[in-house]
């Protein structure tokens, strides 16, 4: 783009955002993204450029996301969830409910990862002898209490091949997706695995027990990462369950930021997506 007008720097952030399904873009993907030297935005939007033109675009700046919020407060509305929803809340209700942080800013700023919410709950409940949460921590000792018995009766298939997808190191680094396929695949046939190739109308790369969805990415960019959410959605109309291995990945932000967005939008009901890196 030759010439940056304000208009012109609004629309390609609103594109970009839209691309995220909905998520605020960071400073550096948008400046990637429209071509734009940061020189340039300065001049068009003065002093934190960036936050205005987040203002501007009707976005809240990133900048007021850094405010931490306290500990009490999610902790607070992590039980409030856990009564009305009575069960462990996924982290889309969590969002749906207007709650903050982020999920990326639980991880970031507080170090609670969504799957251990519960435990750093009860573990913050019994530290700070906090009081008034008797019905939340009852929800969840029961549903906890409830999975482990699950989890102990047996390993079911899709994760025997989680873990065997999680064990296999490649050979060698490879120049193409296609030869890593040709690896996982012996690997995963040699632990009793029945495979397919690119079978039905969503063609993933490699179909395990004719239920379970395997798709191979070798050091992806950001348009890559973009279709590849497409291809996931595709795949979970056919497949419940998929596996996405992500072979070389060399920026862990835009990783961390695929599987965000994939827990977000795709790990709903009985759909089930484990990205791997390797």
């Amino acid at each position: 783009m030759s010439e940056f007008t304000r208009e012109t720097c609004i629309q390609k952030y609103c594109e970009l955002k839209l691309q995220m399904a909905g998520r605020s873009p960071k400073r550096d993907d948008f400046l990637e993204f429209a071509g734009i030297p940061e020189r340039k935005l300065g001049r068009l939007f003065g002093k934190d450029a960036y936050s205005e033109l987040q203002r501007t675009a009707g976005d809240v700046p990133n900048k007021l996301a850094l405010e931490r919020t306290p500990t009490e407060t999610i902790m607070a509305q992590f039980a409030l969830l856990v009564n009305k929803l009575k069960r462990i809340p996924v982290y889309s209700e969590w969002d749906h409910h207007g709650f903050s942080p982020t999920e990326s800013g639980l991880s970031k700023s507080h170090g609670i990862k969504w799957s251990e919410f519960s435990a750093k709950f009860l573990d913050w409940v019994k530290v700070t002898n906090a009081t008034g949460f008797d019905e939340a921590i009852q929800i969840i000792e029961s549903n906890t209490s409830r999975d482990h018995r699950k989890a102990e009766n047996k390993e079911d298939d899709y994760s025997r091949l989680i873990r065997d997808v999680r064990n296999w190191i490649p050979a060698r680094r490879r120049n193409s997706e296609e030869t890593y396929k040709v690896e996982l695949r012996k690997h995963l046939e040699s632990m009793k695995h029945s495979i397919n190739e690119e079978v039905g109308d969503s063609k993933c790369d490699l179909v395990v027990s004719s239920k379970f969805a395997i798709e191979i990415k070798k050091d992806p960019d950001q348009s890559e990462y973009d279709r590849l959410f497409g291809q996931i959605a595709r795949h979970l109309e056919a497949h419940r369950k998929v596996i996405v291995l992500i072979i070389e990945a060399t920026r862990k932000d835009k990783l961390d930021a695929f599987t965000s967005i994939i827990d977000k939008y795709l790990n709903i009901g009985n759909a089930v997506v484990e990205v791997i890196p390797r």
